[in-house]
């Protein structure tokens, strides 16, 4: 069957009215590569050629890069366009924001779809895409913050009564539609040894403990099964790293 054309078609304008949608996607950017971008891919053709009886009606452009091109990655042999990022480890393209939204306005896409790691968790990507009405395939600002971030989220659960464990930010509630995530985010937080120290003491935080990075420079999760070591531990990461850090740390569950 031959293409039904976005801009011709009333099959499916009426279908993006009929779900109250505001235009045709004609064009689609995967800032993602690997599995993600894949399914992406083959996911949508299906679905495009189950309900329209052609996958063409949407165009996908994939971010390249010189590695995933000297790979011959796959998802790159799957794109209808390839449009290249620079070279080097994901602050450089797919998880930088800047990067993401120049390429989306350079091929003239109608939406962006992240897929899962890189970029996906950064509530700043689909707030830069609105500014310049592309549609991000994906959870609202709001919603990645809230369950994105791992103080946050936490907050939310033990605020609607779901069970936690002992933590740095344990007597920390959300109230009815509050909104500043940031206010919530800095209560719990701890940023020194003393913060630290403070909460295992107050909340009694005993062994092996979990210390999670929410932002800066820490080095992912790691775990203490001494707090006696714990003013080590904690120092030499902000030594190592020169940065200013911040994070949680609770209890270990079993």
């Amino acid at each position: 069957m031959p293409d039904l054309g976005l801009e011709n078609s009333e099959e499916i304008h009426e279908f993006v009215k009929q779900y109250s949608g505001s235009k045709p996607i004609k064009r689609v950017l995967i800032a993602n590569n690997g599995l993600a971008a894949v399914k992406c891919l083959i996911s949508i053709r299906q679905w495009l050629q189950k309900q329209f009886n052609t996958s063409s009606v949407v165009s996908f452009v994939c971010i390249g890069t010189p590695d995933e091109m000297d790979a011959a990655s796959h998802y790159l042999k799957l794109a209808d366009e390839i449009i290249m990022a620079p070279r080097g480890k994901n602050s450089q393209n797919f998880a930088n924001v800047d990067v993401i939204v120049s390429l989306a306005l350079q091929a003239k896409v109608d939406a962006v779809y992240v897929g899962w790691g890189h970029a996906s968790e950064n509530p700043e990507l689909p707030k830069r895409l609105l500014e310049h009405d592309i549609i991000f395939i994906g959870p609202s600002t709001s919603s990645i913050v809230a369950s994105g971030d791992k103080i946050v989220s936490t907050i939310i659960a033990q605020s609607i009564g779901m069970p936690t464990v002992d933590w740095s930010g344990r007597d920390v509630k959300i109230a009815k539609n509050e909104v500043d995530f940031h206010g919530l985010r800095e209560k719990a937080t701890i940023r020194t040894v003393e913060e630290g120290l403070e909460a295992i003491s107050k909340y009694g935080i005993g062994v092996p403990m979990m210390i999670k990075a929410s932002e800066g420079s820490w080095i992912g999760i790691f775990i203490e099964v001494w707090i006696a070591k714990f003013k080590i531990r904690l120092t030499g990461k902000k030594e190592e790293n020169g940065k200013k850090t911040s994070g949680k740390i609770e209890e270990c569950s079993d």
